[in-house]
């Protein structure tokens, strides 16, 4: 990248012809290098630029970075356009306005076609043309598959769609014969019209059956809830490896701290005061060693990478590893012996981390202790645990207060959100929607996974080696004015610097806590932020204002976790990889958890969605508190006060005017009488339609 010296400060032009023919994504540092921009003046100047070139999509910025708007991204799906001899082109799989020309490098053609879906990695030669580096391929789309409950009609059976807006398929009466009214399929839909427009069906589940909500959420999301047999057969006879040369911690008091319905424990901790550091403690971080028995490339490891993430419903998981592992073999339980890979942490009296050290070991759980049981214990209330655990509890909460210390120094985002928890009955139909508990020892877990995190990451980079970061980039300089615009009617304020912190939102949400509008504020403020990801290139982590940060702590249900486990073994010399991973290589990978990590997140959240309105279907028409959560032009969303359901009330159900949808001010007015439903309003409702089926919940205004 050559420097342009230059006396004077660079045009708008010049910096755009400068990122057009960089060959790829460049930094603001990179820039005033470039130009010569030395001094805060002008560095101002220069950032309030590139926001203005930004903001009118002149330039794309991602991660830090700008690239001009025909920029692909570095990792990215491409579809075989044609191959040609010893040539090969492909086009982005996403709809591009004047595609550019991409060559495809290959080493082995023969087992690709025109048509096939490649996840490469793309790098600009020239302006419009790229070369694409084969990372993997991609399975290819099956037919469209929908799912539908069976009706039995005077024109045949047919299949109406379990969305807000259903469709109806015919089947023939061969195809329903093995199936009954009310019936919930799985379909796949064929091409063509007529009849015959369902190529397969498959029963999931009947009306009434206890669990179909979440079944057909993973039905609709495509979650892998089977496990092979070749799969399976990688679990069988499996069994704690010999001490030989692992630590031996056995005698060491540790205890796993979970949830009370929780059934794989994958973390045990451990503390006491750091004898030649005066305030401050030694703490064991152990973690189950699942790449002892998850061996890279076998079809166990193979599927755990599929899966990416375990998924949890209300009444079920749909597990990364198979149940002889999540639940037995690298689950810590108490009284028995354990592999596990633990971090030696050492830190001072103000939090900060001094020193640490990985080791491959063995341990065994001296006690299985809940978030309730250890805050009720150190909220001075009798209860019976095992007389080490006692003491270790005094000295897991004595850690926890420095590390608190240091977290309140470095200023994080902090949100005070309580998760919904679905309490059922004893015949598993929900019983009540209630905001989930949340303890300080749930934080002091927190805050000790956290430090063996940065610990984890800060050992591979002082190794050379590469790491799976999860990185949470700045909040877009938009979405931020945007933010500021919401506030200004609220009488709130966000602190204006060019450099926003972590700590100016904890502040602001600080300031709305408690007043009517706390639940809108920490909305928009949410909505402001950017999506934590996994990355083989670190950019920091914005949330917790650390440098560097990776996940380490829960192999069992993140395949992150799982490869950085094998990639600190390996870098540690413990156990040196078969096939060690290159950066390219890794970058996929992240990219694939990412897109998992967010799809099961999707599937968690309308899961619960559906429990709740299966809880509020017998309920309708009853009259609810409520606030505009959101707004569209046909209509508004709300959520619901105690249940913290999301609803919808349609515009055609505000009967007191005819109301128009002001995009400019995010509101609705009222023609005649010009009254306003904004974000952030309270009003009352009243539940008009609830189908837990199409995750519908419809309510008017009173």
């Amino acid at each position: 990248m050559g420097k342009k010296q230059t006396n004077t400060f660079p045009t708008a032009e010049e910096i755009l012809a400068f990122i057009k023919n960089a060959p790829g994504s460049v930094s603001r540092r990179d820039i005033a290098k470039a130009f010569n921009i030395k001094g805060s003046p002008e560095r101002i100047r220069l950032k309030q630029m590139l926001k203005e070139l930004s903001g009118e999509q002149t330039l794309h910025k991602k991660s830090k970075k700008f690239a001009a708007p025909d920029a692909l991204p570095p990792v990215m799906v491409v579809i075989i356009k044609s191959i040609d001899g010893n040539s090969m082109t492909g086009e982005p799989e996403q709809s591009i306005e004047n595609p550019p020309k991409i060559r495809i490098k290959y080493k082995d053609k023969s087992t690709l076609k025109v048509g096939d879906k490649l996840l490469c990695k793309i790098q600009k030669q020239r302006e419009n043309f790229y070369v694409a580096i084969i990372l993997k391929k991609l399975r290819p789309t099956e037919a469209k598959q929908v799912l539908g409950q069976l009706e039995f009609t005077k024109y045949g059976p047919c299949i109406t769609t379990l969305e807000h807006r259903p469709t109806t398929y015919h089947l023939t009466k061969s195809q329903a014969q093995d199936l009954k009214e009310g019936d919930f399929v799985k379909a796949k839909v064929a091409k063509g019209k007529g009849p015959n427009l369902i190529k397969s069906i498959e029963r999931v589940g009947q009306d009434g059956d206890q669990h179909i909500l979440s079944q057909l959420v993973i039905q609709k999301f495509g979650l892998p809830h089977i496990f092979s047999n070749d799969a399976l057969d990688c679990t069988k006879n499996l069994d704690v490896p010999p001490l030989e040369s692992r630590d031996d911690l056995r005698a060491i008091p540790l205890v796993t701290i979970d949830g009370e319905d929780a059934r794989d424990f994958d973390d045990a901790v451990w503390a006491e005061p750091d004898q030649d550091n005066p305030g401050g403690w030694h703490l064991i971080v152990a973690i189950a060693d699942v790449a002892h028995y998850v061996q890279e490339g076998s079809a166990l490891d193979e599927e755990a990478y599929e899966r990416a993430t375990s998924v949890y419903f209300p009444d079920r998981v749909v597990p990364m590893l198979p149940e002889e592992l999540s639940n037995e073999l690298c689950s810590l339980k108490p009284d028995v012996d354990r592999a596990a890979i633990a971090a030696h942490l050492w830190i001072d009296k103000e939090g900060n981390l001094l020193r640490h050290k990985f080791v491959r070991c063995l341990i065994r759980s001296h006690a299985r202790l809940t978030y309730r049981i250890v805050q009720d214990f150190k909220d001075g209330l009798h209860v019976d645990i095992p007389k080490p655990a006692a003491q270790l509890i005094h000295h897991l909460y004595g850690a926890y207060k420095c590390l608190k210390k240091g977290r309140d120094i470095r200023g994080t985002l902090d949100f005070d959100r309580p998760e919904k928890k679905i309490r059922f009955s004893d015949n598993q139909t929900v019983e009540d929607i209630v905001d989930a508990p949340v303890y300080d020892s749930h934080k002091l877990i927190e805050e000790f996974m956290v430090l063996a995190n940065v610990a984890a990451a800060q050992t591979l980079e002082k190794k050379k080696s590469i790491c799976i970061y999860r990185v949470h980039d700045d909040p877009n300089q938009t979405r931020v004015s945007d933010l500021r615009d919401f506030l200004k009617p609220l009488g709130l304020s966000l602190i204006k610097t060019p450099a926003i912190q972590p700590k100016h939102f904890t502040q602001l949400l600080k300031k709305a806590k408690g007043t009517a509008h706390e639940p809108s504020v920490s909305d928009a403020v949410l909505r402001t932020q950017s999506q934590a990801i996994y990355s083989a290139e670190n950019i920091g982590h914005f949330g917790l204002n650390l440098p560097r940060y990776s996940h380490f702590t829960s192999p069992i249900r993140r395949y992150s976790d799982l490869i950085l486990h094998r990639l600190l073994l390996n870098a540690l010399g413990i156990e040196k990889s078969k096939k060690p991973l290159t950066q390219d290589a890794l970058a996929g990978m992240a990219t694939h958890i990412s897109e998992k990590e967010r799809n099961a997140a999707k599937a968690e959240w309308e899961t619960i969605d559906r429990y709740v309105a299966s809880f509020l279907s017998n309920r309708i028409g009853d009259t609810f508190p409520a606030r505009i959560s959101g707004l569209v032009s046909a209509g508004m969303f709300l959520s619901v006060d105690h249940f913290n359901a999301d609803g919808f009330v349609p515009v055609s159900s505000l009967k007191d005017d005819y109301y128009i949808y002001n995009q400019k001010l995010n509101s609705f007015v009222g023609r005649r009488h010009q009254k306003k439903y904004r974000i952030g309003d309270r009003l009352q409702v009243q539940l008009v339609q609830a189908d837990p089926y199409t995750n519908n919940l419809i309510f008017s205004p009173l």
